[in-house]
């Protein structure tokens, strides 16, 4: 007869799914890899209980399946308990708050069927939910789970669990503008980076959207605004500003993160800042800039 997997077995097999879920949940590696901890020791000391008094009808696909569905159940658990206390935590962040970027070149979607809710404008829209709405959503829209399955994780009633579904999509209907390709958001993005190192306000305003934000977040460390800035022409001497000390003797890479092309900035060899930009039609809508070095290790080279 086969035998199960240990839970470490278990939960290794599974860690890419988990760890997708628990990063969508929070928008934090660090968090993330905190549920993670904490729910591999609930893991292993629930196989331990079940171990003792465990049946030998069940076949070994049966087991490997619910086992999956348990374990991702206890990460959405975890998660959403974790999403309650990091609520309260943003709340006394020094100055705008962005998602811990992941590099996305080697797993696009991150352990999900898909990647509809890891870019950085997903994750900003998420941040207004709640933490189980936001946990419905995630396993419906990127994990394909069925509303039953949804609802055993977030232990809600199914109904209410239809609803959170619901009224999330309304709100990323009516928060998320129409997005450009991936192709596109680089060329805009490499565009911006060239007017930005030349302080070039003119090329600036011409590919900025009129209502444009600035964000940065340098969680009380970084140099980094402590306030948004908004609108075009602010952004941009913002950003002509800059240019006078922010690139002198700066390096840069391409990376992938969170679905999207992003640039790591460095000064001898050490990240400082991460530069990526979301754009619509009408222009470049929003400018991020991660200069909290906290943040900044989950997309070291």
């Amino acid at each position: 007869m086969p035998t199960d997997p240990t839970a470490d077995e278990a939960f290794a097999l599974a860690q890419p799914r988990l760890f997708g879920i628990a990063y969508r949940m929070l928008g934090s590696v660090t968090e993330a890899h905190v549920v993670m901890a904490d729910a591999r020791l609930a893991a292993a000391n629930d196989t331990a209980g079940r171990n003792d008094t465990a049946g030998t009808n069940d076949t070994a696909g049966t087991r490997d399946t619910a086992g999956a569905r348990d374990l991702t159940a206890l990460v959405t658990r975890v998660s959403i308990a974790e999403s309650e206390l990091a609520q309260a935590r943003r709340v006394a962040y020094p100055g705008p708050w962005l998602p811990e970027p992941v590099e996305t070149g080697v797993d696009p979607n991150l352990g999900g069927d898909s990647a509809s809710t890891l870019g950085f404008a997903e994750l900003a829209v998420l941040e207004k939910m709640q933490p189980s709405q936001r946990a419905a959503w995630v396993l419906h829209e990127d994990f394909g789970m069925q509303s039953t399955d949804i609802a055993a994780a977030v232990q809600l009633p199914e109904p209410e669990v239809l609803q959170h579904i619901e009224a999330a999509r309304a709100l990323v209907t009516a928060e998320l503008r129409e997005p450009i390709d991936a192709g596109e958001q680089r060329k805009r993005l490499e565009a911006f980076l060239s007017a930005a190192r030349f302080g070039n306000v003119v090329a600036l305003e011409q590919m900025l959207a009129e209502d444009a934000t600035s964000i940065s977040d340098g969680g009380g460390v970084g140099r980094a605004s402590r306030f948004p800035v908004t609108g075009r022409d602010r952004v941009a001497k913002v950003v002509y500003a800059m240019s006078h000390h922010f690139w002198t003797d700066a390096d840069t890479r391409w990376i992938d993160a969170n679905g999207q092309a992003a640039v790591a900035v460095s000064r001898a060899g050490v990240d400082f800042a991460m530069l990526t930009v979301l754009a619509a039609s009408d222009g470049i809508y929003r400018v991020l800039w991660l200069m909290n070095p906290a943040k900044l290790g989950a997309i070291a080279p």
